[in-house]
């Protein structure tokens, strides 16, 4: 059976062209150590995966409006707008808030698990790259330095999690 994805999911893979550029050019002039193309990959990596978290909910809250009353439409309609708006930082126990307040699942990180990584692990690793993420955009310089393959593995740490919250969300609102 072919995998259902949201637009959500697809509009993350694009916004991850821009991340997979900077890692083009950072191998053809960066070299494999520290340098400012890493920390911009880190920002533009968190980036894309808060833009990701609001599209799903979006998508998800939206398809989920159908069944509502003209009426009732409104009030969620707005409900789902300030929800968004006020989603800040995409720490793990922030984004398991969210999607319990906007789509009433009680703990997305539930999801976060597959062969060699547990839950917890997931988290932690998700909540140390939006820490890095952090100190970057706060501090510009970060020590210690993100190495290239500290990027590619945020990377793909991301994206697992993207696979991941989109089946869930998928089996989770019966969206299929």
């Amino acid at each position: 059976m072919k995998k259902k994805r949201t637009p959500a999911f697809k509009a993350f893979w694009g916004n991850m062209q821009d991340v997979t550029q900077l890692l083009e050019i950072h191998g053809k002039f960066g070299g494999a150590g520290p340098d400012v193309l890493n920390n911009s990959a880190v920002v533009l990596l968190v980036a894309c995966w808060e833009a990701y978290l609001e599209d799903l909910v979006s998508y998800a809250y939206d398809r989920r409006l159908v069944l509502a009353g003209r009426g009732w439409r409104k009030v969620l309609t707005a409900h789902k707008s300030k929800t968004i708006k006020d989603f800040r930082s995409t720490f793990s126990e922030n984004v398991n808030r969210f999607f319990s307040e906007a789509l009433a699942i009680p703990k997305i990180s539930q999801s976060w698990h597959w062969p060699g990584m547990t839950e917890q692990r997931a988290r932690k690793e998700l909540d140390n790259i939006v820490h890095v993420r952090g100190s970057i955009a706060h501090r510009v310089r970060r020590s210690p330095a993100i190495s290239l393959s500290d990027v590619t593995s945020y990377q793909d740490h991301i994206s697992r999690l993207v696979e991941h919250t989109d089946l869930e969300v998928w089996v989770s609102l019966k969206l299929w």
